[in-house]
């Protein structure tokens, strides 16, 4: 099989090496392309494998996955995406436009549980396939020594982001390869490579259908790509075969992405709640408040022109401070003016060379850039302001377009070296980076792994509960970010276990066949948490508890706790130990205290994360003050 540049004279370009390469060197750099391809998958795998080892668990948004995926397979199989936080800002309460995300890690959901690893290794498993994806477009753009360059950035990324993110399934970590992808498959349609076409339609409706957020960035990247492919196709005065191969691609990839959106269609028109197309378009024309261009800009700098640009230690510290970025607006202004600046005149001078493949990777580059600072100011504010998650698409875009600058660098800078020479070092680069990241690493995942033995012990309990439902889960009064409420539903499906919502949003999350409409339950379960563990509504039961400390850890807690009541010696003492502003006045005591104060801290820490109960009560429940 032909890559796309060897089909194509025209495009040829430079080589790394002018002379031929030897039938034996030829040889190795595909053993060399196929261990850096192996290599980029790597550390995905392992990831993968090690949550089934050590029995991942879906816990907080993460089990809202868990139970939609299985739902695929269901006579209630979702037409929509997850609710989005974009809501909050307009107003008015929106899903993403599509449940593409959920079909695709929906096998490996029911195969592992939603209660278990699947959704996980579904993660994993897309996040395989587009590594993959990245790689081989790379290699059918410029060959071995292009796709190599790809493997080896794919593997940077992976280590960027760190096991845990690599199957996390909500959007800001579990879209970052396929957007790559997507930005890759934009450069090889632009191309001309007209077997992408309907592979660029699918993963564009994929991306935009899980995380709107990237509608800019989709949009002028597919928009880009098409228009270019066009104008090249037109001025090349095309022979008839391939014009007839055209008709077919495009043919091809209407079809795909009439497939692809027949699920929010569907939903609109025919679907159970108010249609999600029309919403959305309605949110869309409602006045709400952006980061702005200035905060935007330089947010966009700090991961694409500052060190450390858009490796691991960004990735981890990105806004964790105080959520607001150190670079001046002036800075970014001119530290992005010249990176596009720099890939406009690269793809300019390389295009009049005769180089298409680094040319048009350039020149989409530089789209992806410009689409960036758009997204970039566009972006709602959230309740806390500029939050980190909503900015991870820099990362694949910075990667692409370092991807670029690379290859062009190879093909022009270091066009003495031997050919296999240069896949063999991006082979080494795609190794260390890969088992760099084997070990364990949380850069930035949305959910704590500390809750997830607290879930598996739940889940085991709730066992007891079959043949019960169907049963309420009892949301109103539920904690900000609570990591278990929609984990004991991941856990109670996994059960067989019907239950039911009575929040006016989870409709929105989990279907609203699963509304609570007042008759059609057979109990009620609450949640109690930390120092609410014992506080049991009227004439329930108990049917699970895990203990976030042992007897003698909460009689250790209790102790200290009055001690530095104690010694604190306020009117407020036991409000003011209890409560967040302590942590920040430790440093400030005398080293003695210090100790027992941070060793306090640990056992409340854990006492208030890992402490719950669950109990069943009658439905005269929820028409009684909890």
């Amino acid at each position: 099989m032909r890559t796309a540049s060897e089909s194509d004279s025209a495009d040829a370009g430079p080589t790394v090496k002018p002379e031929p390469a030897t039938r034996r060197d030829d040889a190795l750099q595909r053993w060399l392309f196929a261990i850096s391809g192996v290599a980029a998958a790597a550390s995905i795998v392992s990831a993968g494998i090690v949550a089934i080892v050590h029995h991942w668990a879906p816990v907080g948004d993460h089990a809202i996955f868990a139970v939609r995926a299985r739902d695929v397979l269901s006579s209630h199989f979702p037409l929509l995406g997850t609710w989005t936080s974009a809501s909050l800002a307009t107003g008015v309460n929106v899903n993403n436009p599509g449940p593409l995300f959920y079909d695709a890690i929906a096998i490996p959901t029911v195969v592992f549980g939603s209660a278990g690893a699947g959704v996980a290794v579904g993660v994993a498993l897309v996040n395989v396939l587009c590594a993959a994806g990245i790689g081989i477009v790379a290699w059918r753009q410029g060959g071995l020594v292009v796709g190599s360059a790809a493997f080896a950035t794919v593997s940077v990324l992976a280590w960027s982001m760190g096991s845990e993110v690599l199957i996390d399934p909500t959007q800001p970590g579990a879209l970052l390869l396929p957007l790559m992808l997507m930005m890759m498959l934009s450069w090889g349609v632009a191309r001309r490579d007209y077997t992408l076409l309907p592979w660029l339609v699918g993963v564009a409706s994929f991306v935009l259908q899980t995380y709107i957020t990237y509608v800019f960035i989709v949009g002028m990247l597919a928009v880009w790509a098409i228009v270019c492919m066009g104008l090249r196709l037109r001025a090349a005065g095309s022979p008839a075969d391939e014009l007839r191969r055209v008709r077919r691609m495009s043919v091809i990839a209407v079809v795909v992405g009439v497939l692809c959106w027949l699920q929010p269609l569907a939903q609109q028109f025919v679907g159970e709640g108010p249609g999600n197309i029309g919403r959305l378009w309605k949110a869309g024309r409602q006045p709400s408040p952006t980061l702005g261009f200035n905060l935007g800009t330089r947010i966009m700098a700090e991961v694409v022109t500052m060190p450390p640009w858009w490796f691991r230690p960004s990735f981890h510290n990105f806004l964790a401070t105080d959520r607001t970025p150190s670079t001046s607006l002036a800075v970014a202004i001119v530290t992005l003016a010249i990176l596009f600046a720099g890939v406009l005149v690269l793809a300019r001078w390389t295009l009049r060379r005769g180089d298409d493949v680094v040319g048009t990777a350039a020149a989409t580059a530089a789209v992806a850039l410009v689409a960036g600072v758009i997204t970039a100011g566009r972006i709602p504010v959230g309740l806390f302001g500029a939050s980190s998650h909503v900015y991870r698409w820099l990362w694949p875009l910075a990667a692409f377009v370092t991807f670029a600058l690379l290859i062009a660098l190879v093909r022009y800078g270091l066009r003495s070296l031997r050919t296999v020479v240069v896949v063999g070092g991006f082979a080494v680069i795609a190794v260390v980076f890969a088992v760099w990241n084997l070990p364990t690493t949380d850069q930035g995942a949305s959910a704590s792994t500390s809750a997830i033995p607290v879930v598996r012990d739940l889940g085991r309990q709730l066992a007891g509960l079959r043949g019960r439902g169907p049963l309420v889960v009892d949301q109103r009064f539920v904690p900000f970010a609570d990591p278990y409420s929609s984990a004991v539903l991941a856990q109670l499906q996994g059960h067989n276990i019907r239950f039911l919502v009575n929040d006016e949003g989870m409709p929105y999350q989990i279907g609203f066949f699963r509304r609570f409409n007042g008759r059609n339950a057979n109990g009620v379960l609450t949640i109690r948490e930390g120092d609410h563990v014992d506080d049991a509504p009227a004439g329930s039961e108990r049917v699970a508890l895990h203990l976030g400390l042992s007897p003698a850890e909460r009689d250790e807690m209790n102790k200290l706790e009055v001690a530095l009541v104690g010694y604190l010696d306020r009117a407020d003492g036991r409000a003011f130990v209890r409560g967040p502003d302590f942590a920040k006045t430790v440093k400030d005591l005398p080293s003695e205290w210090q100790v027992a104060a941070r060793r306090y801290l640990d056992l409340r820490t854990r006492w208030l994360g890992e402490t719950v109960a669950i109990y069943l009560s009658p439905i005269s429940a929820l028409t009684r003050p909890t």
